[in-house]
C-alpha cells in the first residue's frame, strides 16, 4: 500500500470512527468527573415500544488489541441475520504479492456487489432464502499486510479472533457454521480445507461443538465465470469448452454441498 492509499484509508477510518461515536471523551482539568454530577429523577409512565434490532454491528474489532501489526479493523465485520447459521468469511487480502484490501462501503458483507449478487442467488437456490437471512462474520476481523505476514502470523490472528466468533455464537444461539474461501484455508490449512470441502463435520468453539462445512467462495466461482466470459469469442475452441466445463462442475458441486448443509437449519 503506497503512502497515498494509506492516507486515504486513514481518512476513511477517521470518518467512520467519528460517525459511529467511537472516540473516547476526555475531561478538561477544570471539569467535574461524570460521577460527580447528581441528577434528579422523576417517575415516568412506561411506554411499550417496538424494539427494532440493529442489522449491522461491528465496532468491537476497532478497539480490539489482540493482534499486532493490523492495518485497520474491517468495517461492519459482523452482520446479524435471522437464521441460526453463522457464515465465516474474509474480505481482506491474505495472498502474497497482493495489496491489502478493506471494504469502502459499510453496507457490504463481501468485497463488492457482484460477489453478493452471486452468493444471494446461491442462497435462493440452495435454501430458498435471501443471503441476508444468514449471520456473517469476518474471520479474522481486521486487515493486514499479506506481504509482511507469515503462516504463523495468520494462525495467531485466527486463534486470537476466535473470541469474537465465540461471542457471536453464544449471543445469537447459532446452531451451524459455514466456512467459505480463504477463512477455511486460514483456519484449517489449505490441504485440510480442500479435503473438508462439502463435508459436514463438527467444529469446536468455546468448548462447544457445532455442525459445520467448508464451501467454495463466491470469489472462486466468479473467477471461473470471468474466465469463461473472456473466451466468449472463442466458443468453438477447446479452451472455452474446458473453461465452461470447469465452471459448471464447480457451480453444481457448490450448490449441491450448500443445499445439503442447509438441511441442518
Amino acid at each position: 500500500m503506497n503512502s497515498k492509499e494509506k492516507f486515504l484509508e486513514i481518512l476513511n477510518n477517521i470518518s467512520y470512527i467519528i460517525k459511529n461515536n467511537l472516540i473516547p471523551i476526555s475531561n478538561f482539568s477544570n471539569e467535574k468527573k461524570i460521577d460527580e454530577y447528581q441528577f434528579e429523577t422523576k417517575e415516568i409512565k412506561k411506554v411499550e415500544e417496538k424494539i427494532i434490532r440493529p442489522i449491522l454491528t461491528g465496532d468491537k474489532n476497532f478497539s480490539c488489541k489482540l493482534c499486532p501489526n493490523k492495518l485497520t479493523a474491517i468495517k461492519t465485520f459482523e452482520y446479524k441475520g435471522n437464521l441460526p447459521v453463522l457464515i465465516l468469511h474474509y474480505s481482506g487480502e491474505a495472498r502474497k504479492n497482493f495489496s491489502p484490501f478493506t471494504k469502502t462501503k459499510s453496507n457490504l458483507i463481501f468485497k463488492n456487489e457482484k460477489l453478493e449478487d452471486l452468493f444471494d442467488r446461491l442462497c435462493k437456490k440452495a435454501a430458498n432464502k435471501n443471503m441476508r437471512d444468514f449471520y456473517f462474520q469476518e474471520f479474522p476481523a481486521c486487515s493486514f499486510s499479506p506481504n509482511n505476514s507469515s503462516d504463523s502470523d495468520w494462525t495467531s490472528r485466527i486463534n486470537f479472533c476466535k473470541s469474537h466468533v465465540i461471542e457471536t455464537l453464544e449471543l445469537n444461539q447459532i446452531k451451524t457454521i459455514l466456512f467459505i474461501g480463504i477463512t477455511a484455508v486460514l483456519f484449517y490449512g489449505k490441504e485440510k480445507a480442500n479435503e473438508l470441502t462439502g463435508k459436514i463435520i463438527d467444529v469446536e468453539f468455546g468448548g462447544k461443538k457445532y455442525p459445520s462445512m467448508v464451501l467454495r467462495s463466491p470469489e472462486g466461482i466468479l473467477s471461473l465465470e470471468d474466465k469463461r466470459k473472456n473466451l466468449e469469442n472463442k466458443k468453438n475452441s477447446l479452451e472455452y469448452e474446458q473453461a465452461k466445463k470447469e465452471e459448471d462442475k464447480v457451480k453444481k458441486e457448490t450448490l449441491d454441498n450448500f443445499t445439503e448443509f442447509c438441511k441442518l437449519i
